[in-house]
């Protein structure tokens, strides 16, 4: 040992290091002792109570009249009658206005008037037929049968005239035009045709010529036959009363025919004729038939006259007397709707309430549909939109309180009324719209001002409640911490319903008043560390005396 420390003191440097050791060493020692030592554990408890928990969803929306209705004529008209101003109470039934009811009444009046005639026709029909009736009848019948004579004869007569038309109109189609046309150009001699076609088929004349002792001849196949000599000037006949002739001057070459087309599509007539022949066909078609219905109206005239005799001097049989009866039923009903239009140009409240707007005055013409006035009831509801978690949790009668932006010293309550069973989507997000009608209808609020609704959505009552921060969990089952008399006991409990602060719990060997630990606080001299929780909470540190460190256990912890 002396050699080493001789060894140091000869040697600086080694001498500058054992300092720096010596130093060391005592500042550790120095640092132990003034450190304090552990401390203890410490717990924050809370104590059980018994009482209520509610749970709650939230929402927004305007306040709305409960019952809104617009009035509207179902005519149009002229407002005769206006008797409302805006803000005034009615009464249901009260008249609000009257539209012109000229039209209306009118109406009712010859409903009227049906009515009292199918009324009379039923007591003819049961009281029997008069000599008089009869011989009204028999004249009736008489008529008819002129009137059908007159019919047949019509029918008779447009037949021919229109036959006429038809036929003279196509006479004229298969005249259109009529011309001879050369197969070449070896004949120089001018060959016209003249004449009338009086034929009725369509087709075509083949003029041909050949050489005889006699001279140059022709023959006519086709439409027509027949032939001769050639007498150039004059007018050879063809068939069907049409004729040629060659002129008298050019050349005629026996090699060369002329065909006459019957009729001549290329002449500058065919088309005017071609449509007045279709246009006389369609006459002769609409003709016939206008005489055709004719004569059935004044058949059909003449059955009702004869059935009409019958029915007359008969019995009235059960169908006749079903038949009048119905006839009396319909036109009870015609008078019904007359009635039911003429009231309905008196515009009534439908329900107590208030004039919430008026839109025209007496004098103006309105049009069927046209709102004239708005009343909306007193009572009034909240309508607030909810999203598709929230408010599947609300039903009809639960309670509501709620806050208006309009007036922020003010809550009232409410009964939840109505829900959506189809939602909105707007943005990827589902919405429900809920309606909470106001327990108190507050003079304050109006419609269309904003409102927050809060929606008491589950309530437990009487009994027993914790802090969250004091439910554990481990291994399935839910556990809380009592303290008692300084020390620690867990408890096995059922969890119920929980709101954002408390839960519901039940189990032996607890009761309100019981102590129950909601933070655990442990520290140490050399080092504190919390105590893991079982719901993963994030762990937060606290200060703790002589520069050392405290935590605590985080709500919901093992």
């Amino acid at each position: 040992m002396k050699e080493f420390f001789k060894s140091l003191y000869t040697n600086k440097k080694r001498f500058y290091t054992l300092i720096i050791i010596v130093v060391l060493i005592g500042g550790y020692f120095i640092y132990k002792k003034t450190q304090p030592g552990a401390t203890a554990t410490q717990y924050v408890t809370s104590a059980v109570t018994q009482g209520t928990i509610t749970t709650s969803v939230s929402g927004t929306g305007q306040v709305e009249a409960s019952d809104q209705m617009d009035i509207k004529p179902q005519t149009d008209g002229r407002i005769t009658s206006l008797n409302i101003k805006e803000n005034q109470q009615v009464k249901s039934g009260d008249v609000l206005a009257i539209i012109d009811q000229q039209s209306a009444a009118n109406s009712v009046a010859q409903a009227r008037g049906n009515l009292e005639q199918a009324q009379a026709s039923y007591d003819k029909l049961m009281s029997g037929a008069t000599d008089l009736s009869i011989q009204s009848q028999k004249l009736s019948i008489a008529s008819a049968q002129a009137q059908l004579d007159q019919a047949n004869q019509n029918l008779k007569d447009t037949k021919t005239q229109q036959q006429q038309a038809v036929d003279k109109s196509y006479s004229n189609l298969l005249n259109s035009g009529l011309s001879a046309d050369p197969s070449d150009n070896n004949s120089t001699a001018a060959v016209t045709v003249t004449g009338n076609y009086t034929g009725t088929d369509k087709g075509s004349y083949t003029i041909s010529l050949y050489q005889t002792g006699s001279g140059m001849s022709y023959s006519v196949s086709g439409l027509g036959s027949g032939g001769g000599v050639i007498n150039k000037g004059l007018a050879q006949p063809i068939g069907n009363s049409l004729y040629v002739t060659f002129s008298s001057t050019g050349t005629i070459n026996t090699g060369t025919t002329w065909t006459v087309n019957v009729p001549n599509i290329k002449s500058s007539g065919y088309l005017n004729n071609l449509d007045a022949y279709n246009t006389a066909v369609l006459n002769q078609q609409q003709s016939l038939q206008s005489a055709q219905d004719q004569i059935t109206s004044a058949q059909n005239a003449l059955d009702k006259a004869n059935l009409s005799l019958a029915t007359t001097v008969e019995p009235p049989t059960a169908s006749d007397i079903a038949s009048a009866k119905a006839q009396i039923t319909s036109a009870q009903a015609q008078l019904q709707n007359a009635q039911t239009a003429y009231d309905s140009t008196i515009l009534k409240a439908p329900f107590d309430g208030v004039i919430a707007s008026v839109l025209f005055s007496a004098g103006d013409k309105v049009t069927a549909g046209t709102v004239i006035a708005t009343v909306i009831t007193k009572q009034q509801v909240a309508k607030i939109s909810l999203n598709e978690v929230d408010a599947a949790k609300v039903k009809v009668g639960q309670k509501a309180t709620l806050t208006f932006s309009a007036v922020p010293d003010l809550t009232l309550t409410g009964t939840v009324a109505d829900v959506d069973n189809i939602g909105t989507v707007s943005q990827n997000v589902v919405n429900f719209t809920v309606k909470i009608v106001l327990d108190t209808q507050d003079p304050t609020i109006k419609p269309g001002m904003s409102v927050t609704a809060s929606v008491i959505t589950a309530s437990s009552q009487d009994i027993l409640t914790v802090p969250i921060a004091a439910v554990h969990t481990s291994n399935g089952s839910s556990y809380v911490e009592i303290l008692k008399n300084g020390a620690i006991s867990q408890v096995t409990v059922t969890v119920g319903l929980s709101n954002d602060t408390n839960t519901e719990i039940s189990g032996t060997g607890i009761a309100a008043g019981d102590e129950v630990v909601t933070q655990t606080i442990t520290g140490s001299a050399s080092k504190t560390s919390a105590t893991p929780a079982a719901s993963r909470s994030v762990l937060q540190t606290l200060g703790a005396g002589g520069g050392g460190a405290a935590g605590f256990r985080a709500p919901g912890g093992n």
